[in-house]
């Protein structure tokens, strides 16, 4: 479906794949599956279309969908660059994808894989308002929400196509492309498989 989809959308806008700059994908945390079929897509059409390959973080496009949110309403949550936003992916169990940034945008914590216990982000929490988003955030609910500095986005936050775009248009302007050959999806963790007896 994602090929005939990509086709979709470029007849839509009426213009020739060939004409595209550069293909982005949002290179992860995320669902395996996902990951791997969106990177075999883009890189096919790169090395299709002799095109380069941008990636870009989906914690950093959730963040960046939030901060616009915050813009457009002017909604404030704390005073000056004191609200720290964290995006974060389900893993299963108690664990989350999450990345910490602040309110500019700039990452304060890199991606990684969190185990949520009452101990989590603490470091954070105790100085700043810190906003949690994303589908893993309301396992920091149950076990954080009580903390006074601790504040939950009101919707699930998914990455989004344009804002992966706008950080992606970024990356394109400043040369930071990817080696097509050699990329590989931001997994976090090693895939496992099982086999039967």
């Amino acid at each position: 479906m994602l090929t005939v989809l990509v086709r979709t959308a470029v007849e839509g806008v009426g213009i020739e794949l060939a004409s595209v700059d550069a293909f982005a994908l949002g290179m992860g945390p995320g669902s395996y599956t996902g990951l791997r079929v969106a990177t075999s897509v883009v890189k096919g059409l790169c090395f299709a279309l002799d095109k380069p390959l941008v990636a870009v973080n989906t914690l950093e496009a959730m963040a960046v969908q939030v901060r616009k949110s915050l813009q457009a309403t002017r909604q404030v949550l704390g005073e000056g660059n004191e609200v720290l936003l964290v995006p974060m992916i389900d893993a299963r169990r108690m664990e989350v994808y999450a990345a910490v940034f602040d309110e500019k945008g700039t990452e304060i914590e890199g991606t990684r894989p969190v185990i949520v216990d009452e101990n989590s982000f603490g470091h954070l929490l105790e100085q700043r308002q810190v906003v949690f988003l994303g589908d893993g955030a309301d396992k920091c609910r149950s076990v954080l929400g009580k903390h006074p500095n601790a504040r939950f986005w009101p919707d699930v936050i998914h990455p989004r196509a344009s804002e992966v775009g706008d950080l992606a248009y970024g990356h394109f302007l400043a040369g930071r492309f990817e080696d097509a050959a050699a990329f590989e999806p931001y997994y976090l963790k090693a895939f496992m498989t099982k086999q039967k007896a």
